[in-house]
């Protein structure tokens, strides 16, 4: 039992040497030059003992790029030729529309500025071929306001309000693609069997007045007034409402005295 609890006593020292020789690098630097951003928990950062002249302890070299490090006995990790990463770099302040790029060897400067604030707008495109109503103030590439259809590449095609359109556009509900070229879908066909007398004319194919009979020939009726004593005809046509007379005959004990005038026969006496 002794030799076992031994055995797991060891391999957890092991294990804290390990940990406490870790390192902490940034990625960058690790994988570029594999120069150490000194992590400022080294291991020997509790050791009063001072590095070497030229060199620095791990708090001093805190945030710097060192090109070389060494351990000095007592001191621990040392390190020399170091510079700050960010010394000489042009800081932009990015008022407008904040920082784009940081430098990647000091990421607390800003390298470019966005130049417009298309980073954080939406484009509210619907349709690109309905295209936008307004883009956004400062983002001229974004759409802030789209076209909910495509009347603005429609053209109206309408002729006359009154007679209205056969077909709209089926992305544009509100401009005309097949306008009516008459009024014939708002007037009826009154057009009888006898006929049309009239058509309309602003429809040409439908009939305003229909023919509801058939005129009569009433010359050869010259009275306005029936004849007295005597028996007669009357005419009457549907192109007009006056009535017109003709004599037949005088009616006995009458004769004609004058043209269609009936009167008493006169008796001779001797």
């Amino acid at each position: 039992m002794q030799k076992y609890i031994c055995i797991v006593l060891a391999l957890i020292c092991i294990f804290s040497v390990k940990v406490a020789g870790a390192k902490v690098y940034w990625l960058p630097d690790f994988l570029g030059e594999n120069l150490d951003r000194v992590n400022i928990f080294d291991e020997n950062r509790g050791d009063k003992q001072q590095c070497p002249s030229g060199w620095l302890s791990a708090p001093e070299a805190a945030g710097l790029k060192c090109a070389n490090k060494e351990r000095f006995p007592g001191a621990g990790l040392c390190y020399s030729d170091c510079v700050d990463p960010c010394e000489g770099l042009t800081d932009f302040s990015c008022e407008s529309y904040g920082c784009a790029k940081n430098y990647a060897e000091c990421p607390s400067k800003c390298e470019e500025c966005y130049s417009d604030n298309c980073h954080i707008r939406e484009d509210n495109t619907i349709n690109e071929e309905w295209g936008c109503q307004k883009y956004w103030d400062d983002c001229g590439s974004k759409c802030e306001i789209p076209n909910k259809d495509n009347c603005s590449n429609r053209e109206d095609n309408i002729i006359n309000e009154e007679w209205g359109c056969q077909k709209y556009w089926d992305d544009c509900d509100t401009k005309c693609e097949i306008p009516n070229e008459n009024n014939c879908p708002n007037r009826e066909d009154n057009e009888t069997d006898l006929g049309c007398q009239k058509y309309w004319s602003d429809c040409p194919s439908k009939c305003e007045i229909g023919i509801t009979c058939i005129p009569t020939d009433c010359s050869a009726y010259p009275l306005l007034s029936p004849p007295a004593n005597a028996s007669y005809e009357e005419c009457t046509s549907c192109d007009s409402d006056v009535v017109k007379y003709r004599l037949i005959s005088c009616n006995p004990g009458y004769y004609d005295k004058e043209s269609f005038i009936c009167e008493n026969k006169q008796l001779c006496t001797w």
